[in-house]
């Protein structure tokens, strides 16, 4: 999280290259560190309500806790960010075309 989305995404689509899917790959791991940390508060978040509590006190497992009550619970918060974050990914892609590295028009082949 130390550096930015917009250069994490540059050097990682200089080293792969050009083309629609080193981009696609570069921008996805440039935005990955933000959805795990919203993804870790989230989840210590959940943790420490009650019903969690009780249903460890009648022995679930963790898987079970995880996807039965974890996950539905962290789900909305994600899909917010994820369209919060959408123009930002349309922008980090324009400007990735502006230098070179993004996608290559239909006609320039």
């Amino acid at each position: 999280m130390c550096f930015p989305m917009i250069l994490l995404a540059l050097v990682i689509a200089a080293v792969l290259g050009g083309g629609i899917h080193n981009v696609i790959i570069a921008l996805s791991v440039a935005i990955i560190p933000g959805y795990a940390r919203i993804t870790h508060g989230l989840t210590l978040s959940i943790i420490e309500n009650d019903y969690i509590l009780a249903e460890r006190a009648m022995g679930s497992g963790n898987i079970r806790t995880m996807v039965g009550h974890i996950l539905p619970n962290a789900f909305p918060p994600l899909i917010v960010l994820m369209t919060m974050q959408l123009g930002n990914l349309i922008l980090a892609e324009a400007g990735l075309s502006f230098l070179g590295i993004g996608i290559e028009p239909l006609g320039a082949a």
